[in-house]
């Protein structure tokens, strides 16, 4: 991959060069609802998501990135700026004004990727997410984690 380095501050970024776009399929496990108590974390899946709103793709070109996620739970999808976060990851936000499947409104997500050796990214989604009390009508947020995988995408000719 061609890389470009830029000096911003103090912090040396490494972002791919124009020419250097990449095309990934990605594919994510159900998402996690991450419980604290105390210094402990606990997981449980939200199950019930069909597969094909687990995969979508994810593009890279210059200093953008861009995410066509036709049946996005989370309604993450369009092209936004990467904040890069290291030598190959980086971080995109994504912004919704719904409808949305962990909020009542306007939506969010956060996309961590980091490349790997076999040239594919691991990905952390981050979503946003309230829940509301039944009894008290109290809106609190909660963590959600979205786990996966993407693969450079094969050109077939």
């Amino acid at each position: 991959m061609n890389m470009k380095l830029v000096l911003a501050g103090t912090l040396l970024l490494v972002l791919p060069t124009v020419g250097s776009a990449q095309t990934y399929n990605c594919e994510v496990d159900a998402p996690r609802v991450v419980a604290f108590d105390g210094d402990k974390a606990s997981a449980q899946t939200m199950n019930g998501l069909p597969k094909e709103a687990l995969q979508f793709q994810f593009n890279i070109s210059n200093k953008n990135a861009q995410v066509v996620w036709e049946n996005s739970p989370i309604q993450m999808s369009g092209e936004n700026q990467i904040f890069p976060t290291g030598n190959g990851s980086g971080l995109v936000i994504f912004l919704s004004g719904g409808p949305c499947l962990l909020t009542d409104g306007a939506c969010g997500s956060m996309l961590n990727f980091s490349k790997q050796a076999d040239g594919g990214l691991d990905i952390l989604i981050s979503p946003t997410a309230l829940v509301t009390d039944s009894e008290t009508k109290k809106t609190s947020p909660f963590f959600v984690a979205i786990l996966g995988k993407c693969g450079l995408r094969k050109i077939i000719k």
